[in-house]
């Protein structure tokens, strides 16, 4: 199901692919379901947008040095990065969290 960021509305804009089928989070994530990486994001904070803010500071907790706004369509994936930094981001998984 769409989620609620407040005053930025609901992620996604449509609920045109939010049939509110269950499955597992690996198969709507495979499927591209903006419900489902709407709904990750807001387990940060279920608060308006605080969630994208969260996920902003973990970014530069990693070292990410481009500007990141803190918008709820983070979750879609809409955000401008290097590719350098998007393997470093990428590197984090197999380096066991380095």
């Amino acid at each position: 199901m769409q989620q609620s960021f407040g005053s930025y509305g609901m992620v996604p804009n449509t609920s045109k692919t939010c049939t509110g089928t269950t499955m597992p989070m690996a198969l709507a994530l495979a499927k591209s379901r903006n419900c489902a990486s709407a709904y990750i994001l807001k387990q940060l904070d279920n608060t308006a947008n605080n969630s994208a803010k969260r996920f902003v500071e973990f970014l530069k907790k990693c070292e990410f040095t481009s500007k990141i706004n803190p918008y709820p369509s983070l979750a879609l994936g809409a955000a401008e990065i290097s590719l350098y930094e998007m393997m470093q981001g990428y590197s984090m998984f197999p380096g066991r969290g380095f």
